[in-house]
């Protein structure tokens, strides 16, 4: 029985190399997201680590910038950002002047 393909739109879950190429966000950036407490797009299937692609779509349009920690500008504040972690700065649409 050969494997049907499922177009990436049409998955529930996607694997991080899937993520990458449906978003252009890079592999690394999309595996250090996931390794964060507070990640809404995560999804534990034993020890891999999933891309649940609604919530990681919504994630993207509620987004302006991803900034790493050493990208992080100095006039942000914890209390205007939509997450907040030790390594990444995500802002969002209403934020942006």
């Amino acid at each position: 029985m050969s494997k049907q393909h499922v177009a990436i739109c049409e998955k529930v879950a996607l694997t991080i190399e899937e993520a990458a190429e449906y978003s252009n966000i890079g592999q690394n950036r999309i595996s250090s997201l996931l390794k964060e407490p507070r990640c809404p797009f995560v999804l534990y299937v034993g020890t891999k680590k999933l891309v649940k692609r609604k919530e990681f779509e919504k994630f993207i349009s509620k987004s302006v910038e991803i900034l790493a920690e050493d990208e992080m500008k100095m006039n942000i504040h914890k209390d205007k950002m939509l997450w907040y972690n030790t390594k990444y700065c995500i802002r969002t649409s209403d934020e942006r002047s």
